[in-house]
């Protein structure tokens, strides 16, 4: 997906990276055999209580979040990797030390194939199994968790129990500024499903609350519609009111007064469907709210912004109604339940409730998001000895 323009507005959610990753390929000898994983420069998407958040950007992200796994799957396969170590049998583990990468980081990486991994997380109730994992530790990194670790049981793809990840961005990359104060983000990415009925779950909590990363806890939930025609994106991040009072200190105090006082967590719910195809056109709703409760298109009990509508140039209009959208742009995306399904008010409806989930994938209740923070499952597993 092309880059996309998106709004530059007064008080941002940062929200993580994209990481491509590209693997020599090469020959089963280990002396030979090197992973070189290249890791691209980090991208913002922000957000806003008075105007529309990452709408575009954040496809963008979600999209480069997803290609994590489908790259590092892609190159254990293409660079013989996983084949090499297959051979060696049941509960193989190979490690390759010292891999260079483009960001001037050194990292070992640790393959262990066809064990039995029982694992629970927040993208899912329950315990999946899976039979492979992949590790990577920084070089000179203190820490004895991993930076980056997944669990897969089919190369090819997600295959029956899906494909889980969890990366730790400063253990990545120390050096990027936009990771500053993050050390004990931990990102959960739970990929299942197929072509054209993907289901894609980000995860985070513990952010620094910063002018950098005002967000602390999130999730993000990709759904693919229509056939693979068209994204089904939903969100909820939690903000606190303090953050306005930073960002501007004349007007600050009254936007925090709106949302409930100084140090009152808000949370910012998004939905939106997007085309897949150019340009990419996409109908959103979003709300800004202090309570649990779902649907809320105010921001903190103000008038909100009705439906926003953007393309691949960017924003094109909003406070629409759904009439207007259906007839102005009936080539966008379906805004409401009076036309066609799937489309964003049932969407949007789902946003901030635990959809009889609880705890798993569909789950973005503000119950959930505030207890990411002790989230025992929001945590890299177990794992052999740092090599």
């Amino acid at each position: 997906m092309k880059k996309l323009i998106y709004l530059s507005i007064t008080l941002s959610i940062f929200l993580f990276t994209s990481i491509v990753v590209n693997v020599q390929r090469n020959s089963y000898d280990l002396s030979k055999l090197q992973l070189k994983l290249n890791f691209s420069g980090t991208e913002k998407a922000f957000a806003a209580a008075s105007d529309w958040g990452f709408v575009r950007g954040s496809a963008n992200w979600a999209r480069g979040n997803s290609n994590i796994i489908d790259s590092l799957l892609g190159s254990l396969k293409t660079s013989g990797v996983f084949d090499f170590v297959s051979r060696l049998g049941n509960d193989a583990s190979q490690t390759f030390l010292n891999q260079p990468s483009s960001n001037g980081l050194t990292y070992n990486y640790r393959l262990k194939v066809n064990s039995t991994f029982t694992l629970s997380a927040t993208a899912y109730t329950g315990t999946k199994t899976y039979k492979h994992r992949f590790e990577m530790f920084r070089v000179g990194d203190t820490s004895s968790q991993p930076a980056l670790q997944m669990y897969f049981s089919d190369v090819n793809g997600t295959g029956t129990s899906g494909v889980l990840l969890y990366y730790n961005l400063t253990r990545l990359d120390p050096n990027s500024a936009q990771f500053k104060g993050a050390d004990a983000v931990i990102v959960e990415s739970y990929v299942s499903g197929n072509s054209g009925t993907l289901s894609q779950t980000y995860t985070w909590a513990n952010g620094p609350k910063t002018s950098l990363w005002p967000s602390d806890n999130g999730r993000v939930i990709l759904n693919e519609v229509i056939g693979g025609k068209q994204l089904c994106f939903r969100s909820v991040v939690r903000l606190n009111t303090k953050l306005f009072i930073d960002a501007d200190p004349t007007n600050g105090p009254a936007i925090a007064a709106l949302c409930g006082g100084t140090n009152v967590n808000i949370y910012y719910n998004l939905a939106y469907m997007q085309k897949f195809d150019s340009p990419f056109q996409t109908t959103a709703k979003f709300g800004l709210t202090n309570t649990a409760t779902p649907g809320i298109t105010t921001i903190c009990n103000t008038p909100g912004k009705g439906y926003g509508i953007f393309r691949e140039a960017g924003f094109v209009a909003d406070g629409l109604t759904a009439a207007q959208v259906n007839t102005q742009y009936s080539d966008y995306p379906s805004p409401d339940t009076t036309a066609v399904s799937p489309n964003v008010d049932g969407a949007f409806l789902r946003t901030g409730t635990d959809n009889g989930t609880s705890g798993g994938y569909d789950d973005t209740s503000k119950t959930f998001i505030d207890g990411l923070s002790t989230n025992a499952n929001l945590n890299f597993k177990a794992t052999d000895p740092k090599p």
